[in-house]
């Protein structure tokens, strides 16, 4: 029979027995979720190192971001590069005096003459004063037919006999070109004089700077005959006369026979006798009264005042007139008259027409030029 101790005895055990069931329980499900999370991280390393993964392109996408670098480099090699460009601005005034250098060797000036180092203002008086026919070239005024030339030159007090009997000078009116009607213009004398009143003022003009080259031609040379040494900017005006004188190297003797004046009744002579007293095709469309050609074609100019620039140039350096110049030099010497009946006779290279020399001096007696070669033109403040 059971007793109440025995009872009590196997109660405790029960409940020792189901406490320790329930405590082996609570230690599973202790387990299982200690297990859970660890899988749930180990899960979440997995998805992390996936997303690393699927990640790592894009960071290669940033980190190929810098690979645009060197187009930034490239830029900044456009910044470095942009200084040679300064460099070459800065080189041209440079290279300026090697293009002046290349003038010399055509002129083949003395090599202890430095051109180069010429001021820019005097480089620019120099220029200015050796091409000064370019400057003077401007103030032309185009004539469309004969009273529009009578018209101009009756609104500038043109007269050239009053010019001529009260010694006031040829007004500074220059004519682009020649009258488009003047080869039917049938008398004679109206003919002539608008042809001389057209001309006459460019030949007075070139003649000007001439003489104002030949002055200070002459200056230099005192100086170098007297030993002073000339200042870079007077070899560079030189070397600039010798090129427009086609002189392949400083010759002062030669050069002061190169740079004088054509006397009008010369030029007025011989333009007479080439433009048929500026009625050719050549004189009217071409501007060239002078029957300066080519290869058996007459040249064309711009107006008047390049085509006699042209001729007197042509005149001043051709070897073919050389004697022509030696001529004028001893009329210098002598100090008698340069007229064109005094030069003429040296001229017989101008032209292969026959008896071309009498022709000319038959136009400049017939028409009385040689009475133009005293003639200047009128003071600047006049004109």
């Amino acid at each position: 029979m059971i007793t109440f101790k025995m009872f009590t005895l196997w109660t405790r055990r029960i409940v020792l027995v189901t406490l320790l069931a329930m405590v082996g329980s609570l230690y599973i499900v202790a387990g299982a979720k200690s297990a859970a999370p660890e899988e749930n991280k180990t899960s979440s390393v997995k998805k992390k190192t996936k997303a690393a993964t699927k990640k790592t392109p894009a960071k290669k996408k940033k980190t190929e971001t810098p690979a645009k670098a060197p187009q930034a480099e490239k830029k900044t090699e456009t910044l470095t590069e942009a200084p040679k460009a300064e460099e070459k601005k800065a080189e041209a005034p440079v290279e300026t005096p090697k293009a002046e250098e290349k003038t010399e060797a055509a002129a083949e000036a003395p090599k202890t003459e430095t051109p180069v180092e010429a001021p820019k203002a005097e480089e620019k008086k120099a220029e200015a004063t050796a091409e000064a026919p370019k400057a003077e070239a401007e103030g032309t005024i185009q004539i469309s037919d004969a009273n529009h030339l009578k018209k101009v030159l009756k609104e500038n007090d043109f007269d050239l006999n009053r010019a001529r009997s009260e010694d006031t000078g040829i007004p500074r009116t220059y004519m682009a070109n020649f009258p488009q009607d003047m080869p039917k213009i049938k008398d004679h004398k109206t003919k002539k004089d608008l042809f001389i009143s057209t001309l006459l003022p460019m030949i007075l003009r070139e003649n000007e700077t001439i003489l104002r080259e030949r002055k200070h031609l002459l200056e230099l040379k005192k100086a170098a005959d007297t030993g002073r040494s000339l200042k870079p900017y007077e070899q560079f005006w030189l070397n600039k006369i010798c090129q427009k004188y086609k002189m392949s190297k400083l010759d002062f003797d030669e050069l002061v026979r190169r740079v004088d004046i054509i006397p009008p009744s010369l030029a007025l002579g011989q333009a007479v006798i080439e433009s048929g007293t500026g009625t050719s095709y050549a004189a009217v469309k071409k501007h060239s009264p002078f029957g300066i050609t080519v290869k058996k074609s007459v040249l064309k100019y711009k107006d008047l005042s390049e085509s006699t620039c042209a001729y007197m140039r042509n005149l001043n350096s051709h070897a073919a007139y050389r004697t022509m110049r030696k001529t004028r030099e001893k009329l210098r010497k002598e100090n008698k008259a340069i007229d064109g009946n005094a030069l003429i006779g040296d001229m017989v290279a101008y032209c292969e027409f026959k008896n071309y020399i009498g022709k000319v001096r038959s136009a400049i007696k017939h028409n009385d030029l040689v009475k133009y070669d005293g003639l200047n033109l009128a003071p600047k403040s006049a004109a």
